[in-house]
């Protein structure tokens, strides 16, 4: 293991290694909605990413389940 310094820090909610994100969240703009229909996905876990996302970065989000899935909605 090599010490290193000058590595500069990356910022909040800066996608790390080569995951892709699994929702487009940080590429919306306000106004903008996507439709969730991955049955994986629950109301309460995606409250938990955004709210993550609202703390790293200030952007704001709004959900409403549907009969299709759930429909997520930048705000802020």
């Amino acid at each position: 293991m090599k010490i290193e310094s000058d590595v500069p820090i990356p910022p909040r909610g800066a996608q790390v290694g080569g995951r892709k994100p699994r929702y487009p969240f940080h590429e919306m703009a306000v106004g903008e909605s996507i439709l969730i229909k991955d049955k994986s996905t629950t109301v309460n876990r995606l409250s938990t990413r955004l709210n993550q996302i609202l703390k790293a970065t200030g952007k704001r989000f709004t959900q409403r389940s549907g009969p299709d899935g759930i429909r997520v909605w930048r705000i802020e």
